[in-house]
């Protein structure tokens, strides 16, 4: 498990979300996305905060998960908005 302060948070805020079994706003996916940015960012120093259960590749794609879904957000928004015109 990692010790780094904000992964640890992140990680919480997460499992807070899924253990309630509530859907993540668009607003909790880009605090997770902003939250997870600095670790995602640059591959090289990625490692120094990664345990054995992590790897880069898992957060990587945990984070174009996240950025899919955010996505999915502003298309249905849009879609909506268009549907009220």
């Amino acid at each position: 498990m990692s010790t780094d302060p904000k992964v640890i948070e992140v990680q919480r805020f997460v499992e807070e979300h899924l253990a309630s079994k509530r859907a993540l706003t668009y607003l909790d996916l880009l605090a997770v996305r902003d939250a997870l940015k600095p670790y995602v960012e640059d591959m090289n120093d990625a490692g120094w905060y990664l345990d054995c259960e992590s790897s880069y590749s898992q957060l990587r794609a945990e984070w174009q998960e996240v950025n899919r879904q955010l996505e999915r957000y502003r298309h249905d928004a849009l879609q909506r908005w268009r549907a009220r015109k």
